[in-house]
């Protein structure tokens, strides 16, 4: 077993693809358990675990039957192309 058992908030961070500012705000609030020693905060691999299993499960987008398309790509369509303008370079 190569796991290692506690990271820092950075490295909490980096692993689990979530800001280093919200880390520190899910300490804050109490959704992520961390430890100090002395200067550091240490998150243990289980708590961050847990943490990460604890966040809500993304719905999947509602596509219209008629279309196929979702809300968005609908709107995207319906909207002009703008074309680049060409100004010439004096």
């Amino acid at each position: 077993m190569n796991e290692r058992l506690g990271y820092s908030a950075e490295e909490a961070a980096k692993l689990s693809g979530i800001g280093r500012t919200r880390i520190f705000a899910a300490i804050s609030n109490g959704r992520l358990i961390a430890h100090k020693f002395g200067r550091r905060t240490i998150i243990l691999h289980s708590d961050l675990e847990r943490f990460l299993a604890s966040l809500p499960i993304r719905e999947p987008i509602a596509r219209d039957p008629a279309s196929g398309s979702t809300p968005a790509e609908a709107l995207a369509a319906a909207l002009p192309i703008r074309e680049p303008k060409d100004e010439a370079v004096a």
